[in-house]
């Protein structure tokens, strides 16, 4: 967890996975407190392999995972029914460094 005078500013987890470690939730309010976090989070791998799955319109999760030399395997695509825009879900992708998985969506600070 990151904080400044308190406030929460950024958060993640590093669980293990079937084959390594992978990091998510991970979300920050900026690009330098995402690095932090995922350098922080990634001490604990023990140089097993390190996953993050990050949201594609977040350009600055994606050159943290380049910088980072994370390299894509694969995508996926969240998709929905609705007939009314109003009705589509939220979004946070700015601060949103890494979902927690493919299951029912991301958390959101």
């Amino acid at each position: 967890m990151h904080r400044i005078a308190g406030a929460i500013t950024g958060y993640g987890i590093i669980p293990p996975c079937r084959d390594g470690y992978k990091i998510g939730p991970l979300f920050a309010d900026n690009a330098e407190i995402a690095t932090r976090l995922f350098d922080a989070l990634g001490s604990h791998s023990a140089g097993n392999p390190v996953f993050l799955d990050s949201p594609e319109p977040n350009s600055a999760a994606i050159d943290l995972c380049s910088r980072q030399g994370l390299e894509p395997i694969f995508k996926t695509a969240r998709i929905w029914r609705s007939t009314e825009r109003s009705e589509l879900p939220a979004s946070n992708s700015d601060r949103l460094v890494s979902g927690s998985g493919l299951g029912p969506g991301p958390l959101v600070l």
